[in-house]
Parts: C-alpha cells; sequence; structure tokens
C-alpha cells in the first residue's frame, strides 16, 4: 500500500507540477498576446499619424497649387482688362475725332448753304 500511496502522491505531485506549468504557459500567452496587441496598436497608430501627416502635406501643396492658379487667372484678368480698357479708350479716340469731323463738315456745308 505504502507503493501506491507513493506512486499515488508522485502522480499528484506531476499533476500539480503540470498544471502549474500550464497555468504559467497560458500567462506567457496572454502576456505575449496583450504585447502582440500593444504593438499592432502602436504600429497603426504610428501608420494613421503618418498618412495623417501626408494628407496635411498633401493638402497644403493643393492649397498652394489652387492659389497659383488663382492669383495667375487673376493676373490673366487684369491684363485682359488693361487690353479693354486701351480698346475702349481707342475707339473713344476715334469716336471722338469722328465726331469732329462731322462737325467740321456740318459747319462746311452750313457755310456752303449760306453762300
Amino acid at each position: 500500500m505504502k507503493e501506491k500511496d507513493k506512486k499515488l502522491e508522485k502522480a499528484n505531485a506531476e499533476s500539480l507540477e503540470a498544471r502549474a506549468e500550464r497555468q504559467k504557459l497560458e500567462e506567457e500567452r496572454k502576456g505575449f498576446e496583450l504585447e502582440k496587441a500593444r504593438i499592432i496598436d502602436a504600429e497603426r497608430k504610428g501608420i494613421e499619424e503618418e498618412a495623417f501627416a501626408r494628407a496635411v502635406k498633401q493638402s497644403g501643396a493643393d492649397a498652394k497649387k489652387l492659389q497659383k492658379k488663382l492669383d495667375d487667372t487673376e493676373k490673366e484678368k487684369e491684363v485682359e482688362k488693361k487690353l479693354l480698357e486701351e480698346q475702349v479708350a481707342e475707339k473713344n479716340a476715334k469716336l471722338k475725332e469722328a465726331q469732329k469731323r462731322e462737325l467740321s463738315l456740318l459747319n462746311k456745308e452750313r457755310e456752303l448753304d449760306e453762300k
């Protein structure tokens, strides 16, 4: 019976040892899973920050391009406005000259009628 008790005791000790080992491995696995989740979250956060920084940079570049396009358009319109103003001034000068000639012709016609 003593031998049986010794075997039973040994089996119980081995069982307790196996449970302790299993519990230790389970805790290590949970720790590993937590650490893996932390690393993944940190990587994800880094990727998100990098993507956001790129998006901000791209938005800034796009805004600069649009501002340049707006400035160029305004310059083109200013040039076009100046050309139109010059054309109007030229037409006004021609009109004024034509009115002077017409007045001169009318005056000559009156003079001829009076004679």
